[in-house]
């Protein structure tokens, strides 16, 4: 897959938020990343890897973490900076005249097979 370059306009189709799962039987807490749908545009700001895992509450209270998950930071307002997987983004292309009034935009494959059903 092809890295977008900060500044990118895109248009995005969901975004990742995290939950905390507590499960007092067992003493962890599970963290994890559920999609959002939405229709918003932005534009790229950065990348980064967020983590998915346990965190125990033994003597140490370590965070354990299961999988890695990469995801673009889309910055669609001055005040909000959302997390998105690489899928669910749209590039935007400006158009090369001043008639054309509508971007063109196209798809990015990913890995949006590990969040299916999680909506």
């Amino acid at each position: 897959m092809n890295n977008l370059l900060l500044g990118t306009k895109v248009q995005i189709r969901a975004h990742l938020v995290p939950r905390k799962v507590i499960n007092l039987e067992k003493r962890h807490t599970r963290r994890e990343w559920h999609r959002v749908l939405t229709s918003k545009a932005g534009i790229v700001v950065g990348v980064r890897s967020v983590k998915e895992g346990q965190a125990r509450w033994d003597d140490n209270g370590r965070f354990e973490p299961e999988r890695h998950i990469k995801v673009y930071l889309v910055a669609v307002s001055l005040n909000q900076i959302i997390k998105v997987l690489p899928e669910d983004l749209v590039v935007c292309e400006e158009p090369s005249n001043i008639e054309a009034d509508k971007p063109v935009c196209y798809d990015i494959p990913g890995q949006q097979e590990l969040f299916v059903g999680a909506n």
